[in-house]
């Protein structure tokens, strides 16, 4: 969904993944809710899967992979996920090809009404990461180390002290607040452009808008995130 540069704090745990935008993600998923169109769609679902459980890590099938000859060279599970990743591109191209005509399946919609449910979730979190101030979020460090210390804390569980895993809590709250922020145009690239990918899709998925015109708004999405992407991540190469 966000490129790996971002180190987001609890999700990111130094493993790199490739960035395929949120475009192509949002339309790999509508190739593999018309799986039947295209006798490619289900093999493609099969190969990611397959390329998903093998890069789990402590996978039983990255186990079974490794005692083979030349695969127990590869050191990495999380590595294969690379495959994942361009397969999910090659999902994402086909789901492009779907929306050439008009669908009018309520699968599609539904999910598009999810994806927007979703959204607006994680737009509301970035707008009280960039607007809201410490009047907002002390209450939420203190409910989650509350949470914490009383659900699921113990010390047979945890070798230190609860003073370490609270203060790691909160230093992690702060660092969301300062990663999620439209201040920072390394965020609000990817952001923006997922929030007009769906809106790209939506239409179409809706039929408000023509093929041709759907085609226009992915070539200028996709060019933009790429650009976006590259400039965003210059200063730091």
């Amino acid at each position: 969904i966000l490129p790996d540069y971002l180190r987001l704090p609890f999700l990111t745990g130094g493993k790199k993944a490739l960035y395929i935008g949120g475009l192509f993600l949002i339309l790999s998923c509508i190739s593999a809710l018309h799986f039947k169109k295209n006798r490619l769609i289900p093999i493609f679902i099969g190969l990611f899967g397959f390329a998903f459980f093998l890069a789990l890590p402590g996978s039983f099938l990255y186990y079974l992979m490794h005692k083979l000859p030349v695969f127990d060279l590869f050191r990495y599970p999380s590595r294969w996920f690379f495959n994942g990743i361009w397969i999910l591109a090659v999902l994402g191209a086909i789901g492009f090809d779907v929306l050439r005509e008009p669908i009018s399946d309520r699968r599609s919609r539904y999910f598009m009404l999810l994806c927007g449910s979703g959204i607006i979730v994680l737009t509301g979190f970035v707008f009280a990461c960039t607007f809201f101030g410490e009047w907002f979020w002390e209450p939420i460090k203190q409910v989650g180390t509350w949470l914490f210390t009383y659900t699921i804390y113990s010390p047979e569980t945890f070798p230190k002290g609860i003073e370490h895993y609270e203060g790691a809590l909160r230093r992690g709250v702060d660092a969301w607040r300062t990663v999620a922020t439209l201040g920072s145009m390394p965020f609000a690239i990817p952001f923006i452009t997922l929030l007009l990918s769906w809106c790209a899709v939506s239409l179409r998925v809706f039929q408000k808008i023509s093929w041709k015109q759907f085609q226009i708004s992915g070539a200028v999405l996709l060019t933009a995130t790429f650009i976006g992407i590259f400039v965003a991540r210059w200063p730091d190469t």
